[in-house]
Parts: C-alpha cells; structure tokens; sequence
C-alpha cells in the first residue's frame, strides 16, 4: 500500500520543486546571456610583486685591497701600556692603535700626536712622555715608516728635512702634529727653504718648548 501524505507536506515538496526548477531556469539564463561565443574561461593567478625593501648585493667589500675594513698592522711603542705589534683595520685612526697597546701609560704625552690621523699598514706611531725627546733614530723610524711613497723625508743621518718633508712625516716629530706641519710647509712655500733649522721658530705656532723637541731631530740638508 503506497504511503500516504498530509496535505500540508505535498504542498511543501510542491514548494521546494518549483523554487529549484527556478534556480535551475535563472543558472541557465544567465550562463547564456554571458557567454562570448563560447570563448574558454580564463583564470587570472594572482603575480607576486617583487620586494623593493633589500637593495641587490654589492660583493664583498673586502674583496679589493686598499679598501675600509681590510686588516692591516701597525708598531705601537712608547709610553703605552703595551707596546708591539697590532691588527687593525684600514680606516682606523691613530687612537685606535693606542687602544689597542692597551691605552696610555702613567706620564704620556699624546698631545704631541695626532690621535685623528688614519693610520696606515706597516705603520709606526710612537706615543712620547711628558718631556721626553724620542731618539733621533726613533724619530726617524717613524718617519720613515709613515712617509708616503716618494717623500723625500730625510736628507742624511737619518734626520727629517724641514725643506722637503711632507705634512705627515713632520706631524709626526714631537710637539709638531697636523696643524704646525702644514704651517711648516706653507711658510717655506711662501718665504722660500729654511737657511738653518732655528729658522722653524719663525713659523706661527711654533715656539722654543717645541723647538727643542725637534731640535736633534730635524735638519733644513746639506747646503747648497
């Protein structure tokens, strides 16, 4: 015997077979009315824009000689806690050198050196004491040591040539430092080479105290 149903339940099923039959009719429609002479669907990925926020790798820095950060060593000596030999790196500057022979010791005198000025592979930097004149050998060492490639520094035995030296070989003597020496060179450039080394006194800023730091150790060259 077929099952029987109220009359409230076929008007349901009656209901929900006419809104699908229209869900049907619409999906249809609207597939038709789209349509571009059944051209394929495309499907758009989306594309990753690429990140601007790290700029491209420039290689190694280091790669080049000569360049900031290469290891180089310099002589410290003096009245430093540790004199010797020390790795720094290209860039560093004269108090980093000090720093790293452990800082001044007890009656140094770092005034008398440029504590700014770059230092330089195979450099040698000699921190003076209160008072003390280094020995001309000594003196010259430095010199000679940071000099660039072509200063004609010393004359003979050993002594820096006030006519010749160049701005880091005299910033170098005792009590000299950037500023004299640049005066040193601008007075001879103006008023011609040095007769005698008491001549120096005639530079603005340069008085006895500090002539008599230098006086054993420079020289104006054989005469004539």
């Amino acid at each position: 015997m077929p099952p029987t149903y109220s009359r409230t339940a076929v008007l349901a099923i009656a209901a929900l077979a006419a809104l699908a039959g229209a869900l049907v009719l619409s999906a249809a429609f609207l597939l038709v009315r789209n349509s571009d002479d059944n051209a394929p669907i495309q499907i758009v990925l989306p594309t990753t824009v690429p990140s601007q926020e790290q700029p491209p790798s420039t290689g190694n820095p280091d790669a080049s000689p000569g360049v900031a950060g290469q290891a180089i060593k310099v002589y410290v000596s003096g009245a430093v806690q540790n004199p010797g030999v020390y790795e720094l790196r290209q860039g560093d500057r004269v108090f980093d050198a000090v720093t790293a022979a452990g800082g001044v010791d007890q009656g140094a005198d770092p005034e008398t050196i440029n504590l700014a000025a770059l230092v330089r592979d195979e450099g040698y930097y000699f921190v003076p004491r209160l008072g003390e004149t280094p020995r001309p050998g000594v003196a010259a060492a430095v010199a000679a040591a940071n000099a660039p490639a072509g200063d004609a520094a010393k004359s003979h035995q050993g002594l820096v040539n006030l006519n010749t030296a160049g701005a880091g070989v005299l910033g170098s003597l005792p009590g000299i430092g950037t500023t004299r020496a640049n005066a040193i060179i601008d007075h001879r450039e103006h008023n011609g080479p040095f007769k005698s080394t008491v001549d120096v006194l005639n530079v603005p800023g340069i008085g006895e105290g500090t002539f008599e730091k230098i006086r054993d150790l420079v020289t104006v060259g054989p005469p004539g």
